[in-house]
């Protein structure tokens, strides 16, 4: 096995491990905490097979079934992940809009009727698969002898990811929020490549400041998405009984969103400092 091939072995491992250790604090406590902590476990150990099989020219079908698998079980924990960023937000916000505490009243309920179905479903959650699939990717990697080759295909694989979220970012437009959406799911992907070179190479604190920084705002300004996405259907279900209700606060948040397309737009040049090219081998 090459010393690449070694690191990411290792690497895989590790990510297998931390999803295990999330997977029982979940079973044993079924806490906001512990729900997030275990949806990103598991999209980081499902983004290391589908980033490394490519470069290992697998394509099998099993894999393919199994990460689609993987996929399901990591949706089931949207909803409530879209609740629980929603409530801390409106926590906030009703300090200065009192009449959003309806609202807010409303997402408890939702969250609690969400968090007992969600319980339910991941005490009948099987495993077996995900490990499968991560103990399946270490074997492939433990037979790849490559050793030259690896680590360049993976630069080459980010270098094309980040020239997706560059030529994504080119073409945003401000009034359209699922234009900031695709940069957004672009870059995750391209972040997720970066975490993978970096186990073999690091790739050093400001790149990994930068990518924060980057993920950051992209993230408050999907996290707002969410809210008012929310708070529409709430205002919608309302609507027939009492006209105008929270106008007032939606549009808020959509000025509030608007601000934050506007910030991310006047300082994008930290994505362009990001480019793979920078890196040394």
């Amino acid at each position: 096995m090459s010393v690449e091939s070694k690191k990411l072995c290792e690497f895989a491992q590790v990510k297998l491990e931390k999803f295990i250790r999330e997977y029982k604090n979940c079973k044993k406590e079924f806490t906001n905490e512990h729900v997030h902590d275990i949806r990103i476990a598991l999209r980081r150990l499902m983004a290391l097979t589908e980033i490394v099989n490519p470069i290992l020219g697998v394509s099998d079908k099993k894999t393919k079934n199994s990460l689609k698998l993987i996929n399901q079980k990591l949706k089931m924990f949207g909803p409530l992940r879209d609740v629980h960023i929603s409530l801390l937000y409106i926590d906030e916000m009703k300090k200065e809009f009192p009449d959003l505490e309806a609202f807010f009243d409303h997402l408890n309920v939702l969250e609690d009727s969400l968090s007992k179905d969600l319980s339910k479903e991941f005490k009948k959650m099987d495993i077996s698969n995900i490990k499968e699939t991560s103990k399946s990717l270490q074997k492939k990697l433990s037979k790849e002898s490559k050793s030259d080759n690896l680590y360049d295909m993976l630069l080459s694989s980010a270098t094309a990811s980040f020239n997706n979220v560059t030529s994504l970012l080119e073409d945003v437009n401000p009034e359209d929020i699922k234009s900031i959406h695709s940069v957004r799911i672009a870059f995750k992907n391209f972040r997720y490549m970066i975490e993978v070179i970096d186990s073999i190479n690091p790739v050093g604190q400001d790149f990994h400041d930068n990518m924060k920084s980057v993920q950051d705002i992209l993230g408050s300004i999907q996290d707002l998405n969410v809210v008012e996405g929310l708070l529409c259907d709430f205002i919608e279900k309302k609507h027939s009984a009492e006209c105008g209700i929270l106008s007032i606060e939606y549009h808020e948040l959509l000025k509030r969103q608007k601000a934050l397309v506007d910030s991310f737009l006047q300082s994008n040049e930290k994505i362009y400092s990001l480019d793979p090219h920078n890196l040394s081998v």
